[in-house]
C-alpha cells in the first residue's frame, strides 16, 4: 500500500513546502489542514518577513499569516512568491463592499479602500475575525 494519493503528494516536501506552503497561525481549510482535519505540519515554513504580499503590495510582517504561490511572469524567471491568507480570500471573494452591492462597480464616486484594509473585513466576515 502506497502514502500516495494524488500526483501532488509524490512532489518531495521540500519542493511542496517552498512552492505552496502556509507560514504564521493555521486557519480552517485546505491549505493548512487535509481532508481528515489533520495540521499539516509538514507544509508550514517560516514567516517571509519584509516581502511585499503579492495581491496587496504591503510588506509581510511578524505574526501575519499566508500562503506561498508560484509565479509566472512575461518577463522574468519564475518565483515564489506569497500572500496574506486575508488577502488570497479577499482575491477569490471580492472586497465586502462588492458582495454588498456597495462597490464602485455599483457607485462610481465610493472612496476606494488599500486592498490590504478590503481583506481584513472580508476575513472578519467570512472567518470570524480569527487573527
Amino acid at each position: 500500500m502506497t502514502d500516495i494519493v494524488t500526483p501532488f503528494d509524490a512532489i518531495p516536501i521540500d519542493v511542496r513546502r517552498r512552492n505552496w506552503g502556509w507560514f504564521g497561525n493555521p486557519w480552517p481549510g485546505f491549505v493548512c489542514y487535509d481532508d481528515g482535519g489533520r495540521l499539516l505540519a509538514d507544509m508550514c515554513k517560516p514567516t517571509p518577513v519584509g516581502e511585499a504580499c503579492l495581491l496587496c503590495g504591503e510588506p509581510i510582517v511578524a505574526g501575519d499569516r499566508g500562503q506561498a504561490f508560484p509565479c509566472f511572469t512575461a518577463d522574468g524567471p519564475p518565483a515564489v512568491r506569497h500572500a496574506h491568507a486575508e488577502c488570497a480570500l479577499r482575491n477569490v471573494t471580492g472586497s465586502v463592499e462588492h458582495l454588498d452591492g456597495r462597490c464602485t462597480c455599483s457607485d462610481p464616486d465610493r472612496p476606494v479602500r488599500s486592498y490590504r484594509d478590503e481583506a481584513l473585513e472580508v476575513w472578519a466576515r467570512f472567518a470570524g475575525g480569527a487573527r
